[in-house]
C-alpha cells in the first residue's frame, strides 16, 4: 500500500530541536502509513505545482528529497508575510487539499475578527488603530486590562497593566478586559491557567491545561508555563458544549474547507464560566513530554484525520 504523503508548510527555518522531538512521531505515522515531511513555501514550484524538496525522516535520519508532489498539506507558515510567500501560498492552497483555508487562518489569526465573530464567548475587548483611539480601553470594566498585538502568538508582547498604568503598545492592537480565575477549574487546576483544546474537524483530540509561572498571567509553554493533561471526559462540560457551537460556527464561516485542525484556548472565570481566549489556527502536533502518556490515542486521532 502506497503512503499518503502530507506535507507540513512552514515559512521559516526550524529549530533543530524541533526535528529532535519530532523524530518518534514521524516513525510511529510511517508505520500507520502515513508519510510525514517539511517543507517551505519558497521551495513550491508555481510552474511545475510540486515542492523542489522536502525533508523526511527515514531510516533514523532526516533527508531532503526532490520534486515532491503530496497529497495534503498541513499550514503552519506564519500568517503574515511578504506579499510573494503569501501570493504564493495563495496557489499553493488552490491546487492541494491545504488546511486551514487562508479564510480560517486569518479568522483565527486576527484576534479583532475572532473577537467580532465569537463575541458572546470572548471578554469584552476594543480595537485601537491609532492614537484617537486610545481611551477606548477605559470603556472596560476590570482594574486591569490585557493588551495583544493583532496578530501574533507565543505570549509575545502580550502586557497586562491596572489600567492607571496603561502604556500603549504598537498599534494596531486589541485592549481586553482582564478576567479573575483565582479558583481555577474545578477538580482539574487551582489559579491562573489557560485550557486549550485541539479539534480536528469537528472532534476534540487532544486537550491540557497549560499554567504560568508564579506571579505571571501569560501561559505559553514557550514563557515557562507548565502543562496538565485533561482527557476530554474530565472536560467541563459548558466548555465542551461550547467548543462544538464554535466548531459549528467555524463549518458554516468557510463551507468549503474540506478539513480543519486547530485549537481553542479557554479561561474559566471565578464563577466558573467558559470564554474563548483565542484560537490557534496553526497548532504544534508534536507532544511534550508531559504529553506522552497519551502519545498513542493522540497519534492515532491524528492519523484518521489524516487519512480520510
Amino acid at each position: 500500500m502506497s503512503k499518503k504523503i502530507i506535507l507540513v508548510l512552514y515559512s521559516q527555518k526550524f529549530p533543530e530541536n524541533m526535528l529532535r522531538r519530532s523524530e518518534d512521531m514521524f516513525s510511529f505515522f510511517s508505520s500507520k502509513c502515513i508519510k510525514l515531511c517539511r517543507g517551505f513555501i519558497s521551495d513550491f514550484s508555481e510552474k511545475d505545482k510540486l515542492f523542489q524538496k522536502a525533508l523526511f525522516f527515514e531510516n533514523k535520519k532526516w533527508a531532503w528529497k526532490e520534486n515532491i508532489i503530496p497529497d495534503e498539506i498541513y499550514d503552519r507558515s506564519l500568517f503574515i508575510r511578504s506579499k510573494s510567500e503569501m501570493d504564493r501560498r495563495k496557489i499553493i492552497e488552490k491546487n492541494f487539499i491545504f488546511y486551514n483555508s487562508l479564510k480560517i487562518n486569518e479568522l483565527m489569526s486576527n484576534k479583532w475578527l475572532t473577537y467580532k465573530n465569537f463575541i458572546e464567548y470572548s471578554p469584552k475587548s476594543v480595537l485601537i488603530e491609532n492614537k484617537n483611539d486610545l481611551d477606548k480601553f477605559k470603556k472596560l470594566s476590570s482594574e486591569k486590562i490585557i493588551l495583544k498585538p493583532l496578530f501574533g502568538s507565543g505570549g509575545r508582547n502580550i502586557k497586562v497593566y491596572k489600567k492607571s498604568d496603561f502604556r500603549p503598545i504598537k498599534f494596531p492592537f486589541i485592549v481586553q478586559e482582564f478576567l479573575v480565575t483565582r479558583k481555577g477549574i474545578q477538580g482539574i487546576v487551582k489559579g491562573q491557567h489557560d485550557l486549550r483544546i485541539i479539534l480536528a474537524n469537528n472532534k476534540i483530540i487532544h486537550s491540557f491545561v497549560r499554567v504560568p509561572l508564579k506571579d505571571k498571567f501569560i501561559a505559553n509553554l514557550s514563557q515557562g508555563a507548565k502543562i496538565k493533561l485533561i482527557l476530554e471526559k474530565n472536560l467541563p462540560k459548558e466548555v465542551i458544549k461550547i467548543a462544538k457551537k464554535i466548531s459549528k460556527k467555524i463549518n458554516r464561516v468557510d463551507i468549503k474547507g474540506k478539513k480543519r485542525l486547530y485549537s481553542v484556548d479557554f479561561l474559566v472565570s471565578d464563577s466558573q464560566r467558559p470564554y474563548l481566549l483565542e484560537f490557534n489556527s496553526r497548532p504544534g502536533i508534536i507532544l511534550e513530554k508531559e504529553e506522552m502518556k497519551v502519545r498513542a490515542s493522540y497519534y492515532n486521532n491524528l492519523i484518521n484525520f489524516f487519512k480520510k
